[in-house]
């Protein structure tokens, strides 16, 4: 089915992230349901939900969050992994590849097609992005001209990986860990650590995710930067 039709943004996540999510499926035994019950104390919201769009546009989890043969063999089995991911990626991709030869197109040419999906600015680019190096993973021929502008960034998936038992939880791979984020000295730790969330969410998050992290902000402020008891009272000496 085409997945534009289905109203369905595709995947924008980091694909690492996406891999990451099948070695922990692969560690962890797959549900019967994905939901976020299930990923809630491993991702964060928006990292949560962004997968969940990706699983949905691929089919590899239904309309009740119900997971699909294809998502479970691509998790038990390592070796099938890049066969299924490829047939994911050509049938649910299949309107905005149709007229566009990958092997001789330029990147912008690809943004174009993306456009069919009614997504702009920096959505649009994680989702180029996310289907670069997906593609590039599964073994879709890709013209340098598209794989040029995305060779050296992170998330892509193309170094060699491990057996996923021997990985770290997938809490400590997403995209850039709050250590390599930079951080301000004369600042309060607590303030850099929600400074360093604030980094990784990035600018998608829902209005009840962005309300908690500045109520959260509000009382890290309070207690690490207390009103004094005099200016509190309004009490100053004259």
């Amino acid at each position: 089915m085409a997945q534009n039709d289905k109203g369905v943004t595709p995947p924008y996540v980091a694909f690492r992230t996406f891999l990451n999510f099948l070695d922990w499926l692969h560690d962890a035994g797959v549900p019967t349901r994905i939901d976020r019950s299930f990923w809630g104390e491993r991702l964060s919201g928006a990292y949560g939900f962004q997968l969940m769009a990706a699983l949905h546009f691929l089919d590899l989890i239904d309309d009740d969050n119900k997971t699909q043969p294809e998502l479970e063999t691509m998790a038990l089995d390592v070796d099938k992994r890049k066969p299924i991911l490829r047939e994911r990626l050509e049938e649910s991709y299949a309107d905005a590849l149709s007229s566009i030869n990958l092997e001789k197109a330029t990147h912008g040419e690809l943004e174009d097609r993306f456009r069919i999906y009614h997504i702009e600015g920096e959505t649009l680019r994680k989702a180029v992005v996310f289907f670069i190096h997906a593609a590039s993973y599964s073994g879709i021929p890709l013209s340098t001209h598209i794989t040029k502008k995305t060779r050296g960034m992170r998330g892509s998936g193309a170094k060699k990986r491990g057996h996923p038992s021997k990985r770290k939880p997938l809490a400590e791979q997403q995209d850039k860990p709050a250590s390599e984020l930079p951080r301000r000295h004369d600042l309060h730790e607590s303030i850099n650590g929600l400074l360093a969330d604030l980094a990784r969410i990035g600018p998608s998050w829902t209005k009840e995710e962005r309300e908690r992290w500045v109520n959260t902000f509000i009382a890290n402020v309070d207690y690490a930067y207390p009103i004094k008891a005099q200016e509190a009272s309004g009490n100053t000496k004259q």
